[in-house]
């Protein structure tokens, strides 16, 4: 471990923070690195591309609090939802039994049709309690021909043949990148967030990921202090 002892000699730290460096800039560069990351590749995602607020889920279909969340975010009042881009990643965990057989389905329901995802998520929230491991199959087949209107038979080969692996590959070794060890998960323009118990919350912190885009438009003091020193 490296430590750095003060001239004084009273005092010990593990880090020195370099005061000629923009230090907000410095920190949404790290904070732009992160949601860079989570928006790699083609998850399924609904909102205008250019919102002001980006909304990433880690979700779990088997999950509880991830279906309590999926009610938080339908009750946002409209105008609030026009300024938002929702975009979900999968982490299903092994200790819930159909979850893994979830995502696969929501994958390959995806690759057939971008709008499908989405109603096949909510299906899978509101049957929850009733679908289990034995039923799960021909009832999401029963729903995708029915509701979705697709080929319950292209769906099943793409499972068969492992055509969401990858993707559920990408998103697995993001959440171990970052850490990520329940769901929901949820990241509103880079902060990070355990869920939300109400749609209160939700818009609190909506409401200040707007405040902060705004704020970031504006010249840094630091930068602008610097650039009135060099052009007086």
């Amino acid at each position: 471990m490296t430590l750095y002892l003060t001239p004084d000699e009273r005092y010990l730290t593990a880090s020195l923070m370099d005061l000629s460096e923009d230090l907000r800039a410095a920190s949404l560069k790290a904070k732009q690195g992160t949601m860079n990351a989570l928006l790699v590749g083609s998850s399924p995602s609904h909102g205008p591309a250019h919102a002001p607020v980006t909304i990433v889920e880690f979700v779990d279909f088997q999950c509880p609090e991830c279906r309590h969340f999926a009610e938080v975010m339908a009750e946002l009042p409209e105008p609030g939802a026009s300024k938002i881009r929702v975009v979900l990643r999968q982490h299903p965990f092994s200790f819930h039994a159909w979850a893994r057989k979830a995502a696969a389905m929501s994958v390959c329901a995806d690759t057939e049709d971008r709008g499908a995802f989405w109603k096949l998520s909510n299906f899978l929230f509101a049957q929850q309690d009733d679908l289990t491991v034995e039923n799960f199959q021909p009832r999401t087949l029963q729903f995708v021909k029915d509701e979705l209107h697709l080929d319950p038979e292209a769906i099943k080969s793409c499972i068969d043949k492992g055509g969401y692996e990858k993707a559920l590959a990408q998103d697995e070794e993001l959440a171990r990148q970052l850490s990520i060890r329940e769901t929901p998960t949820v990241f509103v323009n880079r902060r990070r967030f355990a869920g939300f118990r109400s749609t209160a919350d939700l818009k609190r912190a909506i409401d200040a990921a707007l405040a902060e885009a705004h704020s970031e438009l504006a010249p840094s003091p630091i930068r602008a202090a610097q650039s009135s020193r060099e052009h007086p």
